[in-house]
């Protein structure tokens, strides 16, 4: 089963808007995990973006979000993009489940 601390146990439509990013080749947590938490929060009525990174692993998708690393996934300007968003009207049960490339 799914063990207690994982985030989609503490999801409720008090949950603000979300960003999810996930690299396919994460070693250390599987894809069907940020799956389970986008379909949470979209049962919810949250507004939820997920990117999944073919090719990229756990360390290069949070990586990326630092300058030295700013191009091992497109992370960082893709969560810009989304706080951008947020700005903007938009349906509540919005979801977006792209497979990026790495670039």
């Amino acid at each position: 089963g799914e063990s207690h601390w994982q985030p989609v146990r503490f999801v409720t439509s008090q949950a603000p808007p979300t960003f999810l990013a996930h690299g396919l080749s994460d070693g250390w947590v599987s894809a069907s995990q940020t799956e389970k938490l986008r379909d949470a929060l979209l049962a919810k009525g949250v507004r939820v973006e997920a990117e999944l990174y073919p090719s990229t692993g756990h360390a290069a998708t949070v990586a990326s979000f630092s300058k030295a690393a700013r191009g091992s996934a497109p992370t960082m300007d893709q969560a810009v993009a989304f706080i951008g968003s947020l700005g903007s009207p938009a349906a509540t049960s919005t979801s977006t489940a792209r497979i990026g490339r790495s670039q």
